[in-house]
């Protein structure tokens, strides 16, 4: 891979988890001064599970079919920045709670485009793909250290912050390679839609036992963030 594609790619990653980590670390905090109850709390941090389950049937087939990934990126990273300034100017469970539904439907679908961009231009996917992907974590810790010195934590600036990455990564969005659809022929069947043929990865074991692991990690990872 050359230093060039690499650099944008790595750039892509870095803002995407940047965006993330702005409001999801402190969120608690910030909705504790809102007076929010501890269940209200978990239910606000439980939308990116419903985000993650819901978007790839949303999405997927239009990126799979209709639309370049990296221009379906930038215009959910536009939606997804006018949801979190909407976001920031609540103060109302009744209408927080599902803005931030609808907000992680737009954000959690760009997992699946950014890996879909990167696995299509990395020239040796197996050795390229890891190291790409470590500037999630780069994004991740760098917007959790502006959160902290920039004393947001506990206020609606992080989801300002947010709202501004968001609009930078959806117009970078728009720059990078394209990243045009498989072109999938034929009717788009239940099974397609919710994913079942992806079922048989199952009867991998070595697949099957990272799943279960994978599982197992992330519940004690919610219990993290949402304390």
């Amino acid at each position: 891979m050359t230093p060039t594609l690499y650099l944008r790619l790595a750039v892509m990653v870095f803002l995407h988890y940047f965006v993330w980590s702005c409001w999801y670390n402190t969120m608690a905090v910030y909705l504790g001064k809102l007076n929010f109850t501890g269940t209200q709390i978990g239910l606000a941090y439980g939308t990116t599970a419903i985000g993650a389950l819901v978007s790839p049937f949303l999405i997927g087939v239009i990126a799979d079919r209709y639309v370049p990934a990296q221009r379906l990126l930038g215009v959910l990273h536009l939606l997804g920045a006018a949801l979190l300034w909407w976001i920031s100017q609540q103060t109302s469970f009744s209408i927080f709670y599902p803005s931030l539904i609808v907000y992680t439907l737009t954000y959690m679908a760009g997992h699946g485009l950014i890996n879909t961009i990167t696995l299509t231009h990395a020239p040796n996917p197996a050795k390229w793909f890891p190291i790409v992907m470590a500037a999630a974590s780069a994004g991740w810790i760098a917007a959790a250290n502006v959160i902290n010195f920039a004393k947001l934590a506990d206020n609606n600036g992080m989801f300002t912050l947010a709202c501004g990455v968001a609009v930078a990564i959806a117009l970078y969005s728009f720059t990078l390679p394209n990243t045009p659809p498989k072109g999938d022929a034929g009717p788009v069947s239940a099974s397609k839609l919710l994913g079942l043929d992806a079922l048989k990865l199952f009867k991998d074991r070595s697949f099957a036992v990272f799943m279960f692991c994978s599982f197992l990690i992330c519940i004690p990872l919610s219990f993290y963030f949402t304390w």
